[in-house]
């Protein structure tokens, strides 16, 4: 996750190959990393069927490719897939309809765990976060606050294993650089991996102007 133009999807199409990829929210930026020639394949996903199609293929297929990725699961697939069942529900989503909604979704993600493949997802950064706060019972408001954190639904960071920043440095004039980063910022460390060798802040740099590999890196 992180700022437009940082890396996150340069870093997807960098999974182990073949890659089965699938975008949203009308962003292609991953598809011009991707390699046909290697076995990628991408897919623009747009509608809740469509998402639960493309999963069942790659599951079928777990033979075949070593990577599912999604780009953007935040800003751009989940946008789409709500905005899909807008359309079907002929309107805004009522509370009576949450479960018709959400039921997918959770079979979504279940299914994604339990995948015998890498999985890979980008999101946007939320700059703000709108929170509802009680100041007394009965009475609730509408709070906005800065921060630094992935857009996405809010149950996707409990089922990620190892959650990564990309960032880009900038100089004094505080304009974009050539140097590229990674930064952990979470997750579920293996046991197998030393705490000094993986741990919050741990930080790996790129230089945009020299072909590297982020997977192979981190």
């Amino acid at each position: 996750w992180g700022k437009y133009k940082t890396g996150k999807s340069y870093a997807l199409a960098s999974f182990p190959k073949p890659i089965l990829a699938a975008t949203g929210g009308d962003e292609a930026g991953l598809a011009q990393y991707l390699d046909a020639k290697r076995g990628d394949l991408c897919f623009s996903i747009d509608t809740p069927d469509n998402l639960s199609r493309f999963l069942e293929f790659g599951m079928k297929n777990s033979e075949v490719f070593k990577s599912i990725v999604f780009d953007p699961i935040g800003g751009g697939i989940w946008e789409d897939y709500m905005d899909s069942w807008s359309e079907t529900l002929g309107g805004e989503i009522q509370g009576r309809d949450w479960r018709k909604v959400k039921a997918p979704w959770k079979l979504f993600m279940r299914q994604v765990k339990r995948a015998k493949l890498h999985i890979g997802m980008s999101a946007h950064m939320a700059d703000v976060l709108y929170e509802n706060v009680s100041d007394a019972p009965g009475e609730t408001k509408l709070n906005i606050r800065p921060i630094e954190a992935p857009k996405v639904e809010r149950k996707i960071p409990y089922h990620i294993d190892l959650i990564f920043q990309t960032t880009q440095q900038v100089d004094r004039k505080n304009r974009p650089t050539h140097i590229h980063e990674i930064i952990y910022s979470g997750g579920r460390r293996p046991l197998s991996i030393p705490p000094n060798e993986l741990y919050v802040g741990r930080k790996w740099t790129f230089d945009s102007r020299k072909e590297q590999n982020p997977w192979e890196t981190v």
